[in-house]
């Protein structure tokens, strides 16, 4: 009785692992998104092709730099 409970509830952890993997589909492409964030910004801001062409290297340089930041402020500090 209490293998096949075990058993059940591992085949239920099994499904629930399942399940979740395909909700987040094959992931993401950040290419696309950054042109996408490209055109957002250029659309939204009104930019000229001579604005875009000076602002969007600046912004992703920006946001490139903010994330790399941002994950050098999640690592664990290792002290020897």
């Amino acid at each position: 009785m209490k293998s096949k409970n075990i058993l059940l509830l591992l085949l239920m952890c099994l499904a629930v692992s399942l399940s979740a993997q395909r909700r987040h589909g094959p992931g993401f492409d950040i290419e696309k998104i950054r042109k996408e964030k490209a055109e957002f910004l250029k659309k939204e801001l009104s930019l000229t092709e001579e604005e875009a062409k000076n602002f969007l290297p600046l912004e992703a340089e920006f946001t490139q730099k903010k994330y790399e930041v941002n994950r050098n402020a999640r690592m664990p500090i290792i002290s020897v």
